[in-house]
């Protein structure tokens, strides 16, 4: 069969027709074999005799997953057992002019665990897949299928060279000079620089003694350097002596009058691209170009505020992160293109995110992930690859890891996006509070701990600190797991309260923690995705459709859909139709998420972070996700979008009192004036309040209070809504609207909304102007047959509201307005 590089043998097989949609229905259940064969990969190819006359040549694999051996020729070349590294192999002896054939042998990993496991004097927690280093998820999650994959997943090149060539180069930000009032101005950080100083590590290697230069040229100007400790000018091409073998040089060099690289929406990205040249008996031998962004990045845990406070300075600025969890787009990560990085990044820059974690259970990405975190400003806080599990830790496996830990490192310190390296997902809090160690002996436990001790706070730790100027380093995430009380005092948090123990959404408003890494709450992707790998009817009875066997293979959580069904109870009429009892979901979910990112915003200083789980699905499936497998954006994105907008405006009822907050995330809060009207679902003003804000006002403050039946009176509550404003003169800083009823309780009539569609004058999509002449509670639109994206949804509209939206498609519709349909919840079966 025909076989596509990169890839994997579950997309090879549905290539070549061998094998069922593997995500379509249950398909997943039946291609559970392909895991356990071992599979062949061969191809056959031209050499010039002209590279042959080069010294060396190697045979690179930018990604094996996982245990393969490799053979060119008929000669064994190279055994890999490492998905996240990459290999490489000399294959000067087989190489040969003309036709050459090389062919890799994978071995299905699960026997090899299993063999491992046995070797080991006792089980460890996580399984037997622990033993092999191949992205966790593959062996299913609460959001994923089973899909134990092999193949050659990255790209594979030939390399030839001889003399000298680069392997690698680092840049180490030493320092940023200050300067006089006349120099450049950073104007977000408020000072002035008169240049940023840097140390660029060269890895050279040489097949002998020789003597070659070095040239770093920054946007294309030639900059001087020098190799410190020599005496003498700077030059702007310095002559290095090379050893034979691998040579580690450091050169100085500066960036004059740097702009700083600042997250999304505190600055500008600025990015230089830096070129390093490597020159070799006066000739270019090779050159390696990488886009640095002069930032500094730290993590500050202090013990403040009767705990340990855990947030990030960009710059030297404390920077409150808003964001989510980022798991694999891909079950089989080869699928993945460009589009589909650029798209989902840019979908967490239009909602207000400035920072992305890369869960510890999936892969280290590919570098246009990165490369798109550094231009749209989201940081990324790194994990390694280790999640749920105890791991081993004999010689061999701490070795492979080892590799793999530099390897990643090096590849991905330049990038300014990284924030922070963790060493593993919830692995710590498991050992303490999930029961890991009953049954053990007490010697054993002691081995297990030495050796996540070993591992975690040892190797990993000296690998990052070992490359200067990186991001800082923890262990593990949380620092304490929820049933420790210092969980929401000390450190990051993971609070799954709200849905593992079923606690009411309002309990977020109290625990916020110093930084929430995780929280959340499943919901189902849209009808249209739900279309795409099941039967099921928009007008089949929901409950039924949750028991249908090809929902219930796309929703991994053994109790998901009877804790959304219990939620929605508390807070929702039910729906009888399942296209109502998708889309109530959806708005259940948003409604929950959204009291955790505004509490933890107003609890600011003391929670610095708010990243919920998860921002996206690996496939078509019922998850945490606020963007579906398809890129279809549910309720949660746009809600997340408003709740994470750097001025928020966030009314709150407690203890029989509203409260409301002013969160600001910017230099430039200027309010003076807040007003609240109290309206009925026809758009009745039966109460308007107003207030002065005071110029001295900071930032994350209570601005009003007042009694909750002050402002109610006689009124139902569950048919008026308080409309919040904060003004500058006449205009609306921001706006957010508080209900005093759950939405099962509201009274709402049935909107007639008006709209009219047309082409967008600068191209790429329609204008949708919409009217309604009573309140509209979650208006939700979508276009029939087309894929783009709205700029807003889900939202609500009061009485006598014009709301524009924007519907981005690079698709032509001359039916648009016929194609558009909208939902309310008025209109919910």
């Amino acid at each position: 069969m025909d076989a596509s590089v990169p890839g994997c043998v579950h997309t090879d097989l549905f290539a070549a027709g061998k094998i069922t949609d593997p995500y379509y229905g249950c398909n997943e259940e039946t291609l559970q074999w392909i895991g356990n064969e071992d599979w062949e990969y061969e191809k056959t190819f031209l050499i010039e005799s002209s590279l042959l006359e080069y010294s060396h040549h190697e045979l690179v694999f930018e990604g094996l997953d996982t245990y393969a051996d490799v053979y060119l020729n008929g000669s064994h070349i190279l055994s890999a057992d490492n998905m996240f590294r990459e290999w490489r192999a000399d294959c000067g002896t087989p190489l040969r002019a003309g036709e050459n054939t090389i062919r890799v042998v994978f071995h299905s990993p699960l026997p090899i665990e299993e063999r491992c496991a046995g070797e080991y004097p006792y089980r460890l927690p996580g399984g037997n897949r622990v033993f092999t280093r191949k992205a966790a998820y593959h062996y299913g999650w609460d959001w994923g299928p089973r899909f134990v994959t092999s193949g050659i997943w990255k790209p594979a090149h030939l390399e030839a060279w001889e003399g000298a060539r680069l392997r690698n180069v680092s840049f180490i930000l030493g320092r940023l000079k200050e300067g006089l009032p006349e120099k450049i101005r950073d104007r977000q950080g408020g000072k002035e620089f008169t240049s940023a100083e840097y140390v660029a590590r060269l890895e050279i290697e040489a097949d002998r003694q020789i003597e070659a230069a070095v040239e770093i040229t920054v946007d294309g100007e030639m900059t001087a350097i020098h190799e410190p400790g020599r005496a003498g000018e700077a030059s702007d091409r310095p002559s290095v002596d090379l050893g034979r073998g691998n040579n580690s040089i450091d050169l100085n060099f500066e960036i004059p009058s740097p702009e700083l690289w600042w997250p999304n929406g505190t600055g500008e990205q600025r990015l230089y691209e830096i070129r390093t040249a490597l020159f070799v008996d006066g000739k270019e031998a090779v050159a390696i170009t990488k886009s640095v962004g002069v930032r500094t990045v730290g993590l500050v845990t202090e013990r403040s505020g009767g705990g340990e406070s855990f947030y990030f300075t960009i710059n030297g600025r404390p920077v409150f992160m808003k964001g989510a969890n980022y798991v694999p787009m891909e079950s089989f990560p080869s699928k993945v293109d460009y589009k589909k990085y650029e798209s989902l990044v840019e979908s967490a820059a239009d909602a207000k995110m400035n920072m992305l974690r890369v869960w510890g259970g999936g892969i280290y990405e590919n570098d246009i992930f990165y490369s798109l975190c550094d231009r749209h400003g989201i940081l990324v806080w790194q994990d390694f690859m280790f999640a749920c599990a105890m791991y081993p830790w004999d010689e061999g496996f701490l070795g492979n890891v080892r590799i793999e830990a530099i390897e990643n490192v090096r590849r991905l310190a330049d990038h300014p996006c990284i924030a922070l390296w963790c060493g593993n997902n919830e692995i710590d809090e498991a050992w303490h509070n999930w029961g890991w160690q009953d049954g053990y002996k007490e010697a054993e436990t002691a081995d297990i701990w030495e050796g996540y001790e070993k591992l975690f706070h040892r190797i990993l730790p000296e690998i990052v600190n070992g490359c200067a100027g990186t991001a800082p380093y923890i262990s593990s995430s949380p620092k304490y797991g929820r049933g420790d009380r210092r969980s929401l005092t000390d450190g990051d948090c993971h609070y799954w309260g709200v849905w593992h123990d079923a606690e009411p959404f309002e309990i977020l408003n109290d625990k916020t923690g110093r930084f929430m890494s995780e929280f959340g709450f499943q919901s189902f992707p849209s009808m249209e995705t739900m279309a795409r790998f099941s039967g099921l009817s928009a007008e089949a009875p929901a409950i039924e459709c949750l028991e249908s066997p090809e929902l219930l293979c796309h929703q991994k959580h053994p109790r998901g859909n009877q804790l959304i069904l219990e939620y929605m109870r508390r807070d929702f009429k039910v729906p009888r139709r399942f296209e109502d009892f998708v889309y109530v979901s959806q708005l259940l979910q948003a409604r929950g998420v959204r009291m955790g990112i505004e509490a933890q915003r107003r609890a600011a200083p003391f929670c610095m972070g708010s990243l919920y789980w998860q921002l996206n699905d690996c496939w078509p499936v019922a998850s945490w996700s606020g963007i579906d497998y398809f890129g279809e954006r549910k309720a949660l994105y746009y809600q997340a979008a408003k709740s994470f907008s750097p001025r928020l405006i966030s009314p709150v009822v407690e203890n029989d009192t509203i409260k409301v907050h002013f969160v600001c995330d910017t230099a430039d809060f200027s309010i003076d004036t807040l007003r609240l009207d109290l309206i009925d679902f026809h758009g009745k003003v039966l109460k308007k309040t107003a207030t002065e804000i005071p110029a001295s006002l900071e930032a994350n403050r209570l601005v009003y209070k007042i009694p909750r039946q002050e402002m109610l009176g006689d009124h139902d509550p569950g048919a008026v809504v308080l409309k919040c404003e904060l003004l500058r003169g006449r205009d609306t800083v921001t706006k957010n609207l508080l209900y005093f009823a759950s939405p099962k309780n509201l009274v709402l009539p049935s909107p007639s909304i008006e709209t009219i569609v047309r082409e967008f004058s600068g191209g790429g999509g329609y204008l949708i102007e919409l009217r309604t002449d009573v309140i509209a509670k979650n208006v939700y639109l979508s276009m029939q047959g087309c894929g783009g994206t709205f700029s807003d949804n889900f939202f609500d509209m009061l009485a006598g509201d014009s709301v524009t939206v924007f519907y981005e498609t690079k698709e032509k519709l001359a039916d648009a307005g016929k194609r558009l349909m909208i939902k309310t919840l008025a209109d919910v079966q």
